[in-house]
């Protein structure tokens, strides 16, 4: 409508700017709930499973997360493992899942110091949420482990199998099965 000038998603909430020169507040409030009325229902949140590696090498901050939880290393894996994750944005670089629904106590603060490189294929939490590198590159997030599955896939399309919606959930595995989990997500209920 006219005066619209720009829409900003989050996770739960649609921000939209207008010009209130050109249109009302409840000009815009009725064109956004009519353009709802038209959008496809939402598609069924599938759940995918990927193998990670924790702690050690593949997780290096996994002592540091357990201080500031107040819990084991053993009880923050539990947590992180239980937990089926809810993709809300498929982010960069390259398809990361960003996704949210921790299962730790408090709130993970983020690195003082980023890295400047993180590996590829990384898990790492920060706040409440969770994310997979999937490409060399900074960080300031905590690791906590590092998963082999292959979670862009540029020669097969769909390059990137999730969605926004979807949930995630890491099983924990040791290194001597990583070559086994060194596959695209599974799959395992729609």
């Amino acid at each position: 409508p006219a005066g619209f000038q720009d829409l900003v998603a989050s996770y739960q909430n649609l921000f939209v700017s207008f010009d209130p020169r050109l249109t009302s507040h409840s000009a815009i409030t009725a064109a956004v709930r009519e353009l709802a009325t038209h959008l496809a229902p939402p598609q069924p949140s599938r759940l995918f499973q990927i193998g990670v590696v924790y702690g050690d090498n593949a997780g290096p901050d996994v002592q540091a997360i357990a201080d500031v939880c107040g819990m084991t290393a053993a009880q923050v894996i539990e947590a992180h493992a239980a937990t089926q994750w809810v993709i809300r944005f498929v982010a960069s670089p390259i398809g990361a899942p960003l996704m949210d629904g921790s299962q730790l106590p408090v709130s993970v603060p983020r690195l003082a110091t980023p890295r400047a490189k993180v590996e590829p294929g990384s898990v790492a939490v920060s706040g409440k949420q969770c994310v997979i590198y999937n490409a060399p590159s900074p960080g300031g997030w905590q690791i906590l482990g590092r998963t082999p599955s292959l979670m862009f896939d540029l020669a097969n399309p769909p390059h990137v199998l999730y969605r926004a919606g979807d949930r995630l959930q890491c099983i924990p595995i040791s290194p001597a099965e990583w070559d086994t989990w060194a596959v695209p997500p599974r799959l395992v209920a729609p």
